[in-house]
């Protein structure tokens, strides 16, 4: 599995928040970004890793297993201010 570590650091990000909006806010991007790059990362990871409903969005199980980004398990971890295009 190749998952992008700028996705990876959007999911920990969320992970440390409660919402979309604190962990875009964080990062400097705008929550439609986070959950677009959330969205892509699902798809290179094959599952869902937020079970997204109205005004919410949380963690699924996955979600909160995938290694942080630096950990030794990729790439290292880029700045909070990396680009989030794709």
């Amino acid at each position: 599995m190749d998952l992008d570590p700028r996705r990876l650091l959007l999911l920990q990000a969320k992970s440390e928040t409660e919402s979309l909006s604190q962990a875009a806010r964080r990062l400097g991007h705008t929550p439609s970004a986070v959950s677009q790059q959330l969205a892509k990362l699902e798809r290179e990871a094959g599952i869902a890793l937020v079970d997204r409903a109205p005004g919410r969005l949380e963690l699924t199980a996955a979600g909160q297993i995938l290694p942080e980004p630096g950990s030794g398990s990729g790439p290292a971890s880029p700045t909070p201010n990396t680009n989030c295009r794709s």
